[in-house]
């Protein structure tokens, strides 16, 4: 079936509730909650999960591959930002 998720998730849904309930970033609270109805079957596919959550399906399956890649870890990981520099450096800005 097209759309089906094939992903074995490791943690349990216990495990991944007291990682929802630990988290303060937002975006990462998503990320495991996506885990969560995945885990526990309440979507059966990334559009379903998409649509629940409001995030694009895209998104979801780039959340799911970086989870593939390296489990917990790489999902929850912050990848530095690109884009130009700040204009005024941290000393400056302490200052006003």
């Amino acid at each position: 079936m097209s759309g089906v998720v094939r992903i074995e998730i490791v943690e349990t849904p216990e495990e991944l509730k007291d990682l929802m309930h630990q988290e303060k970033d937002a975006v990462r609270q998503e990320k495991l909650l996506v885990l969560y109805w995945l885990k526990t079957k309440r979507v059966d596919s990334v559009l379903s999960a998409a649509v629940r959550l409001g995030k694009h399906r895209t998104t979801i399956q780039r959340w799911l591959s970086s989870y593939r890649s390296g489990g917990i870890e790489e999902l929850l990981s912050q990848k530095p930002r690109s884009g130009r520099p700040r204009i005024m450096n941290p000393e400056t800005v302490e200052k006003f």
